[in-house]
């Protein structure tokens, strides 16, 4: 017979294996497999297979009469452990299982994020009743990143923040906007492809171009090298590097209007402009080729990929999504503050696409071909938004639990492949703290640049500032800090089980999160 803490060991083994679906559906939902014609575009939810020990406890569970089949599977675990906690045991066993049982009970985003970030997701309440205990010790600074991780990389608003009235007349322009993408980005002015390279900067460019396979390539230099054109200049050499043109029979003049027109659409900002998207590109293309993810992607899938590398932050305007969300823009409005920014991308892009045939580069591609391309640049570019960042860790995780690293059983679920394909353009952006420290600080300063201007703007139209976004009070070594240990570094981790050759890639971002903490104790008090 099965004693109570076995009972326990089982019920938490098979909620970390599965069963929030299984236990309320019963033997046959467990073991149900999915159908064949089932729809690739559905929401992403790991399958994780069953353990002995889980499968062993749902059969005694049910043989008891212990599993109440009108509630679900997580009121059904947390039942049954805060049972087993009015037994006679020790407070650090009675505190475990309180504490497994609430999470249980909790909001599932809330509960994927780290514990060090809960204190600033708690309502107020429940930070009286924590009596501030999780903030002992952490400076202002800290606090500051914590604040920021919170604001950009959860579902969870940081603070509760004033919204400014509008009047009628603003509101019916956010109806508007989607009228206005077309208007937005004007045609290239060159219609020829790249006249505007000379033999001389053709030179230059295919000399900048050495080393691009590397993960310390700088496409800083490329862009130099290449009067600013960078994005333009790697898009084409990756898409002939990986035979997509030839092999998919794109129309080279198409391709290359397209990704003058796309580099056209990025801004001047501090970060978010046409050279961060060409670094995105470029680590894309490392993730492929040196990290063995090609294995795991047909030839449109990689060609999808590339592309959403390249627009996937197209006409981003140097504000974050919690901004617009905040000052109502016009953005926030056509897009009802859900992936703001993301939505603005993809919809800038395919609406110039569909409204000018000369730079749809799709066209050449088969119907359901082209459906497929879309299909899969608009999934990965959406899971950009970071508000979602822990819970797609979390997801991940579980995905590797179950299918490990072997691409044939990742490939043999739509599903995870889709997971697969987002949180490779996901790593890619997240990539700079993990470049050569000269270059991660390159691009920690910009971003930080990014952000004062942004800090100044809600300065000046009585928002209040973001978090990290006041002039003298962020602490450039604190903030890296923060994003590698709670945002960068776990992620990398995870992926690096999928892709075990991504382990120089995170250990040279552990290497990078060594020296700013040293640049950060040499701050002053």
């Amino acid at each position: 017979a099965m004693n109570s803490q076995q009972v326990v060991l089982g019920v938490a083994l098979g909620f970390s294996a599965g069963l929030v679906c299984g236990l309320s559906l019963g033997a046959a939902g467990l073991f149900s497999q999915k159908r064949d014609d089932e729809p690739r575009a559905r929401p992403i939810e790991p399958k994780r297979k069953l353990s002995a020990a889980a499968i062993e406890s749902v059969a005694y569970l049910r043989s008891t009469g212990k599993l109440d089949t009108q509630l679900s599977a997580l009121e059904n675990a947390s039942h049954l452990i805060e049972q087993i906690a009015n037994e006679e045991m020790d407070e650090t066993r009675r505190s475990s299982l309180i504490y497994a049982a609430s999470v249980l009970r909790s909001d599932y985003e809330k509960a994927s994020i780290p514990v060090a970030l809960e204190q600033h997701v708690n309502t107020d309440e429940e930070c009286q009743q924590l009596e501030s205990t999780d903030m002992a010790g952490v400076s202002e600074a800290e606090a500051a990143v914590r604040e920021w991780i919170v604001s950009n990389y959860t579902a969870k608003s940081a603070t509760r923040k004033k919204r400014p009235k509008h009047s009628l007349k603003s509101i019916a322009s956010g109806i508007k906007i989607a009228i206005k993408f077309g208007r937005t980005i004007s045609p290239p002015s060159n219609d020829s492809g790249f006249s505007w390279i000379s033999p001389s900067l053709n030179a230059a460019i295919q000399q900048a171009l050495e080393g691009v396979d590397e993960w310390n390539y700088d496409v800083l230099a490329l862009q130099t090298a290449s009067n600013g054109h960078a994005l333009q200049a790697l898009g084409w050499h990756m898409l002939v590097r990986w035979e997509v043109v030839s092999e998919l029979k794109l129309d080279p003049q198409a391709v290359q209007k397209w990704l003058a027109f796309v580099e056209g659409c990025y801004r001047e900002n501090h970060y978010h402009a046409s050279v961060h998207a060409a670094d995105v590109l470029q680590a894309v293309h490392h993730i492929i080729l040196r990290c063995g993810a090609e294995a795991f992607l047909d030839r449109l899938t990689l060609f999808s990929l590339l592309i959403a590398a390249m627009l996937h932050d197209a006409g981003h305007d140097g504000l974050s999504n919690a901004f617009h969300e905040n000052a109502r823009t016009d953005r926030a409005l056509a897009f009802n503050d859900r992936s703001i920014q993301e939505n603005f991308h993809l919809a800038t892009v395919f609406r110039h696409m569909a409204e000018n045939p000369a730079v749809d580069l799709f066209a050449a591609l088969p119907a359901d071909q082209a459906r497929e391309a879309r299909r899969i640049v608009i999934h990965v570019t959406l899971a950009t938004d970071m508000k979602d960042h822990f819970k797609h860790t979390q997801e991940l995780k579980g995905l590797v639990a179950n299918l490990g690293s072997e691409a044939d059983k990742w490939q043999a679920d739509h599903t995870a492949l889709d997971q697969f394909c987002a949180n490779l353009l996901h790593t890619a952006d997240l990539s700079n703290p993990s470049r050569p420290f000269p270059l991660a600080r390159r691009w920690a300063e910009a971003v930080l640049s990014e952000f004062f201007a942004q800090g100044d703007r809600e300065q000046a139209e009585g928002l209040p500032v973001s978090p990290l976004c006041a002039r003298g009070k962020t602490v450039l070594p604190t903030s890296q800090v923060g994003f590698i240990n709670f945002v960068v570094l776990p992620y990398y981790k995870v992926m690096s089980e999928v892709l075990p050759l991504m382990k120089p890639i995170v250990e040279q971002l552990e290497g990078n999160l060594l020296q700013w903490k040293t640049m950060e104790a040499e701050q002053p008090a």
